[in-house]
């Protein structure tokens, strides 16, 4: 928003003397009229709605509310404004009202309800900066779509965890749609995001053909069996827990005899692929390398292997053991968790070498 200041003009010429030249009375003043006339055709043609310079959709509860608020600090300012004895100070005491300015209300005495004070503000804040139309319209295409599709396993239906992954980008989509601070550049990139699920969940639709059914699942199940063949299997950041390995491994070969099968069902086949989708999901590489915290478990089973329970020298009592297998236990959890952060790894370390501590101070002498 514009601030009435005072204008210094200098000289170009280093030799010459600095002239300072401040606002005449009617410049205050003209300014202050044109920005009191913008703010106000503004707020009286401002709409509800998607295109740059709307008032946001998600906040069409408040727009009247916002608006009355803002409408009442300009009546309130337009009286000194177009007042032929308001001063100079009343003329940026009215400005800064507009702007919410609490240190210039100060300045001349004014007192102006807490509300009003961040009106233009709050008007403000809720204005679209970049037009969200197409945005919007593509939103809408996508969420027919998605109404349209059912689940299932027939053709002409959609598996559940294809519904979900379309689902998931459509509420991204409307999210940058609604939100105050998106500009034209983040549209844009939603746009292509949707288009390219809209495309994808367009491409997962089960076909009216039971034979291109088959053919196309069997195209992805060797891709995915590709990708799992070629990975590595270890604790190392970036490779592949055995048991996920494993575990997917077995999904893709099941379905793989599956399409294979002749005279396979839509059922069967829809059957194999779901089956295939949790294995997938947690089939991710390790984010942290786990190498020392898998040695450090191994040399902890050893030595709690070795010592056994009893009431003899080199013995340890049975509560001794439980504790010292419930964090040989915690460790492997983060461990065998692809997930884990290399701060959960370093202090699962940690906490196994106490717990290794405490359990070989508990041996009997």
């Amino acid at each position: 928003m514009l601030a009435l200041v005072g204008v210094v003009l200098c000289s170009c010429t280093a030799n010459e003397p600095t002239v300072e030249t401040s606002k005449t009375y009617d410049q205050y003043l003209q300014q202050a009229i044109q920005y009191y006339n913008a703010e106000r055709h503004t707020v009286d043609s401002c709409k509800v709605g998607y295109n740059k310079g709307d008032f946001a959709q998600l906040s069409v509860s408040s727009f009247a509310k916002y608006k009355l608020l803002y409408l009442t600090l300009l009546s309130r300012d337009s009286a000194v404004i177009f007042n032929k004895n308001a001063t100079i100070e009343q003329l940026i005491a009215a400005n800064s009202n507009l702007n919410g300015s609490k240190d210039s209300l100060r300045m001349v005495g004014v007192t102006i309800p807490v509300p009003l004070l961040s009106a233009g503000k709050n008007f403000w804040s809720k204005i679209n900066v970049s037009d969200r139309r197409p945005l919007n319209d593509l939103i809408v295409s996508a969420t027919t779509l998605n109404t349209a599709v059912l689940i299932g396993t027939g053709a002409g239906t959609i598996l559940q965890s294809d519904k979900n992954a379309f689902t998931n980008s459509i509420t991204a989509a409307t999210a940058a749609r609604d939100a105050a601070v998106t500009i034209d550049r983040q549209v844009q990139t939603a746009i292509n995001l949707l288009n390219t699920a809209i495309t994808t969940f367009q491409a997962a639709i089960i076909p009216a053909s039971i034979d291109v059914y088959v053919q196309n699942s069997g195209q992805y199940i060797a891709a995915q069996k590709s990708i799992v063949q070629n990975s590595i299997e270890g604790y190392n950041i970036g490779e592949y827990l055995t048991t996920l390995r494993t575990n997917y491994l077995n999904a893709i070969l099941s379905a793989e005899t599956i399409v294979n099968t002749q005279g396979v069902t839509y059922l069967q086949l829809s059957t194999s692929l779901n089956a295939m989708v949790n294995p997938r999901n947690t089939f991710i590489p390790n984010v942290a390398d786990k190498r020392s915290l898998n040695d450090s478990i191994v040399i902890a089973e050893t030595y709690n292997n070795f010592v056994v329970t009893g009431s003899s020298a080199g013995q340890v009592s049975q509560s001794d053991k439980v504790v010292f297998n419930a964090a040989i236990i915690s460790a492997k959890s983060v461990r065998d968790n692809a997930g884990s952060i290399d701060g959960n790894v370093k202090k699962a370390i940690y906490n196994l070498y106490l717990a290794k501590t405490t359990f070989n101070s508990a041996i009997l002498k």
